[in-house]
């Protein structure tokens, strides 16, 4: 559970935190809707930044992100993806992501969440 404002936007931040790339997409899933509508999409190895801002969303709204990261084989990795309101990280908001690359180097992280 990811804590929400239901009157502000969310600001949403991707960092790597070891030395792989990382890729991403989000999605929200609004309250009685059954589609998903992405939000975000991009990968941590280029000039662009890594923040979006979407919503604001009803409480019960879900989030849904996933993350693909490359990097040397069987190296560890770690990345954080960050929801935060009126510029500070809101309760659950700080997701970090650790985990081992495979012998290709490569991973997959997925998670889902609720805004309360």
């Amino acid at each position: 559970m990811i804590a929400n404002d239901p009157a502000k936007p969310i600001d949403v931040n991707v960092v790597g935190q070891s030395p792989h790339v990382v890729a991403y997409r989000m999605w929200y899933q609004k309250v009685g809707e059954t589609g998903w509508t992405r939000f975000a999409e991009g990968h941590t190895s280029d000039d662009v930044s890594d923040h979006y801002t979407a919503g604001p969303f009803a409480d019960g709204t879900k989030i849904s992100y996933w993350l693909g990261i490359a990097g040397k084989p069987q190296s560890e990795y770690r990345a954080v993806v960050t929801f935060a309101q009126d510029g500070k990280i809101v309760n659950g908001g700080m997701c970090q992501e650790e985990g081992r690359t495979d012998d290709n180097g490569g991973a997959v992280k997925e998670t889902e969440a609720t805004l309360t």
